[in-house]
């Protein structure tokens, strides 16, 4: 048996077989063909005589493409506020067929308990490349809202895809992997509380980015001081005893009589275990604050 690499990449392997009196090569192309590829035999292809075969094999051959397309990598995305989270699947082929690779049927995404994310979720783009690629993007709003959480096994199943020959894909199920640019920052409020209405003891505060709207809205995430000073040497500190969220904007009830911050007076309210939709949570603490004027 001999083997040796010929035109761009591709191997041909020599064998003999003294039996049937018939030489066998074989070729290991560097990638599928897509289209039906003739090979022809040309002159410089000689028997042990020296004399050129390239009248004599049994008959023309055609190569076809029968290579199943397979994916490479499945690569999540979590992306700071909402709409925005993204699965991107990558085959190993730049042949996919694109109506068969943008059906919902051909994909299953299950979060890490094994629940399955309806494909009503997300948005399935195919894009054709070296290699092509498929990404679901999560823009389901309202009851098809789903958000990714950070450094979760979700998984992916990718069935029935096929590629421009006809050849079909092996069921196939990879846990995804994340992208270093998932967003991993706890949410932060806004530096200046967003109105202060001391008739109803309500205070507003708007957040960085669209966070996690059950954390945001539970009154024991807040705390609210004032100082007469403006050093906070005097605190007072008010019960929070309602919350509620709603774009980006948490709005806060407290007990007692709110006092408007007049110079040098300053108002503070300070937020923890409140998440972003990536699953990011405040834990040391972010603040707004109002300063008298």
């Amino acid at each position: 048996m001999l083997t040796r690499t010929v035109d761009r990449g591709t191997k041909a392997t020599y064998t003999w077989n003294a039996e049937t009196k018939k030489a066998t090569v074989i070729l290991d192309l560097a990638s599928a063909p897509v289209i039906n590829v003739t090979v022809a035999l040309d002159a410089k292809i000689v028997n042990l005589a020296g004399v050129s075969v390239v009248a004599n094999p049994d008959k023309a051959t055609t190569l076809a493409d029968n290579v199943a397309p397979s994916v490479d990598t499945v690569v999540a995305k979590a992306v700071a506020d909402k709409e925005n989270d993204v699965i991107t699947i990558t085959f190993k082929d730049s042949d996919i067929l694109k109506v068969s690779a943008e059906l919902a049927s051909n994909y299953v995404v299950k979060d890490a308990q094994g629940n399955v994310i309806p494909s009503a979720n997300y948005e399935i783009k195919f894009t054709d490349g070296t290699p092509d690629v498929v990404t679901l993007t999560f823009k389901g709003t309202g009851y098809k809202a789903y958000n990714l959480q950070d450094g979760q096994n979700y998984s992916v199943t990718v069935k029935d895809v096929v590629d421009t020959s006809g050849n079909t894909i092996a069921e196939t199920t990879k846990t995804v992997t994340w992208d270093a640019a998932t967003d991993k920052t706890a949410p932060t409020l806004g530096a200046t509380i967003t109105s202060v209405t001391a008739a109803t003891n309500t205070i507003t505060v708007t957040w960085a980015e669209d966070v996690d709207a059950t954390t945001a809205a539970t009154a024991a995430n807040y705390k609210v001081e004032y100082s007469a000073l403006g050093t906070y040497a005097d605190t007072v500190t008010y019960n929070v005893i309602f919350a509620s969220y709603s774009d980006k904007v948490a709005t806060l009830v407290v007990s007692g009589t709110l006092v408007d911050p007049t110079t040098p007076a300053k108002l503070k309210v300070t937020a923890t275990n409140v998440k972003d939709l990536a699953g990011n949570t405040q834990t040391t603490g972010t603040s707004s604050e109002k300063v008298g004027a």
